[in-house]
């Protein structure tokens, strides 16, 4: 062996190294003999089997694609007559009916007389990457033909400029504006927010951590209205854009804020209410309280003596009169505070002792009061009105049926951050705090029952004055 067939030799090894390893598949075409020659990485490409291969150009032409098959065959044409490169794609089917894609590039070798003599190229498996790419081409399809003809309002805009990229044919319709004239413009011209004040919002939205906005767009009529804004960023062609979906909510707000305005209209009317019931309340308290008191002093006029006999009750009158106005000094919150440290089991222990001997035989009251209770700072007298109130209100609540009353004591924490609201809504802030729970198995109330049993005079019992639980 020459050197120089020595060094063609190992040249044409380290050739078919790197094909290999770069899953390259190498042809040799003889283009005046038309012999063709294929490495083994050219037969798993095509599918074929070397006992089978033609060994010319039908080879190459037999696996190709009809649909691809005149193309191909033409762009080598060209290659051949000098035309072009041979850079192409095109797709071969295996026997068994698999289909790969194939990118071919080729090198022409030329004679003294410029004809084509020899034509070198390689195969490259492309499958992979042309399947992805057509699936890519399909859901931005599948995506554009959503995008243009569904009937929600949907826009493409640049973050940072605001530029509406993109309309879909409902967007012109709620606008009223063109495709072309909504590409002209940018959402601020739309948005009758300053640029600042979106910026900020679309801030606070990050901050929060939410997607949504509320916006007032101005129409091409100039008509204003309240929208909804959902964004969320894609890439199209590498780049970032926000993909809008806009959703009129004017209506929606319109009957928020009418039945807000009902709302504050009812409340109104039940304060109205309730203050006429209050007064009225008060009156006929007071009338029955100033009837026996005038009466008295009426007999004591008529007889002096008597006055020893009837003082006690008009004292008795004008302590009920007394505390009357203290009860609606309570329930103003004007009353006097006597603070002083309050032993809460001692005290509700007490009070289940003393309402034992009074209360209807059919309600057991049961008690479970924990020992781990620490001494709190209140109105002694307060407390023990309350809690007084409350056992009471719920033994009435059983009725003649055998029933039970559970009073309970126990030491809860609140942490930061969890939502406990009082009978008003207000927050509870975090704390240790002394729970106190009364529970009967009685009748129950109603919602309507429930929303007024606080109303000073209302009250759902036939001998009740309903003081009590306004008091508490």
């Amino acid at each position: 062996m020459t050197h120089n067939e020595e060094q063609l030799k190992s040249i044409t090894q380290r050739l078919s190294l790197a094909t290999t390893a770069a899953h390259l598949g190498v042809w040799d075409w003889n283009v005046r003999d038309n012999i063709m020659i294929w490495d083994d990485k050219m037969f798993e490409l095509y599918g074929v089997k070397p006992d089978t291969f033609p060994s010319n150009i039908d080879a190459w032409t037999n696996g190709l694609h009809p649909d691809d098959k005149d193309r191909a065959f033409t762009e080598c044409q060209a290659a051949l007559n000098g035309e072009q490169e041979f850079d192409t794609v095109f797709r071969v089917i295996h026997p068994d009916g698999t289909v790969m894609y194939i990118k071919a590039n080729a090198i022409v070798i030329r004679g003294t007389d410029g004809k084509a003599v020899r034509m070198l190229g390689i195969n490259t498996d492309i499958t992979e990457s042309k399947l992805a790419e057509q699936k890519l081409l399909e859901s931005e399809e599948r995506f554009k033909k959503m995008f243009c003809h569904h009937s929600a309002v949907m826009l493409l805009i640049e973050p940072e400029s605001g530029k509406i990229i993109d309309a879909n044919l409902a967007a012109e319709r709620f606008y009223g504006y063109s495709h072309e004239e909504l590409l002209s413009t940018d959402i601020n011209h739309i948005n009758t927010l300053t640029p600042e004040l979106i910026a900020l919002e679309r801030q606070a939205a990050i901050n929060e951590n939410r997607n949504h906005f509320i916006f007032q767009h101005r129409l091409s009529d100039g008509e204003i209205r309240t929208v909804e804004v959902y964004s969320t960023p894609i890439i199209v062609n590498n780049s970032t854009l926000l993909f809008s979906i806009v959703q009129d909510i004017t209506a929606r707000k319109r009957a928020e804020a009418e039945k807000q305005e009902l709302e504050q209209q009812f409340q109104h009317t039940q304060k109205l209410e309730s203050l006429g019931v209050l007064s009225g309340g008060i009156a006929h308290d007071f009338n029955n309280i100033l009837a026996i008191i005038i009466g008295y002093c009426g007999l004591i006029k008529i007889d002096y003596e008597t006055a020893e006999r009837y003082i006690p009750s008009i004292e008795s009158a004008a302590e009920r009169a007394a505390g009357l106005c203290r009860q609606m000094l309570a329930y103003a919150g004007k009353a006097q505070l006597t603070k002083s440290k309050v032993n809460m089991v001692s005290k509700v222990d007490e009070i289940v002792n003393m309402l034992k001997s009074t209360l209807p035989r059919n309600a057991v009251i049961r008690t479970d009061l924990s020992a781990e209770i620490p001494i709190i700072e209140g109105d002694a007298s307060q407390l023990t009105q309350v809690t007084m109130n409350l056992i009471i209100n719920a033994s009435e609540a059983i009725g003649t049926e055998q029933g039970e009353v559970d009073v309970s004591l126990d030491r809860i924490t609140i942490l930061s951050g969890k939502s406990y609201e009082d009978y008003h809504g207000k927050p509870i802030p975090p704390g240790e705090y002394v729970c106190l729970e009364v529970t009967d198995n009685g009748c129950g109330m109603d919602e309507k029952t429930k929303w007024r049993i606080f109303e000073p005079f209302y009250t759902t019992k036939f001998a009740g004055r309903g003081l009590g639980m306004s008091a508490v």
